[in-house]
């Protein structure tokens, strides 16, 4: 499943098992900071163990790639990218949602970031290429979290619906144990659909 993570300063996006989907839905419910990804994945950590340096070190691959002087240039967001990302930031998912159902990026954005990176586990958006990978559902889904809007937003979930109060299995070291959680997410989190 790929999950996106929008924060106040970056969006991130990263492909990661299904039940990681309720752990951070878990996370929100305890009321993370709007404006750190970091703060979520504390939080998730709680009932998935893995996940919080699964995408931390993924970032940390990402960056050492994508920056890396020799094989690649420094791209900077397009001014149409930079619009959509301020829509996402207000709320306005379901917009950018209609505009990225078929457009492939183009020729020039796909040179400039290399393809192998968009294709990361983990990655940063950057350009179009990684803001058009960041919004494709992986096998069994897309969900983005959008934290300064604190809205959940299921593109596309063949698990299930989500419920805004519902109980998770803690995973530890990526195995199951027989323990459970619950959580609720608060009245000012939005769930989409």
């Amino acid at each position: 499943m790929r999950y996106t993570i929008i924060d106040a300063e970056r969006t991130v996006s990263f492909v990661a098992p299904w039940n990681n989907l309720k752990a951070l839905v878990a996370g929100c419910s305890r009321k993370p900071s709007s404006a750190s990804l970091t703060s979520l994945l504390e939080a998730a950590s709680s009932y998935d163990t893995n996940l919080k340096n699964y995408v931390l070190d993924g970032l940390k691959a990402f960056e050492v790639s994508f920056n890396d002087g020799e094989q690649r240039q420094k791209t900077e967001l397009s001014p149409r990218l930079e619009q959509e990302l301020r829509s996402l930031l207000s709320g306005q998912e379901a917009t950018i949602e209609q505009k990225t159902t078929n457009e492939p990026p183009d020729e020039a954005q796909n040179r400039a970031i290399g393809p192998e990176l968009a294709h990361l586990p983990v990655f940063q958006v950057v350009d179009e290429v990684t803001r058009h990978q960041s919004l494709e559902p992986v096998t069994i889904g897309l969900v983005i979290f959008n934290l300064p809007a604190k809205r959940i937003i299921q593109i596309q979930n063949t698990l299930g619906v989500l419920q805004r109060s519902d109980r998770g299995r803690y995973f530890e070291n990526g195995e199951p144990t027989e323990r459970l959680y619950f959580y609720r997410l608060p009245d000012d989190w939005a769930m989409v659909p």
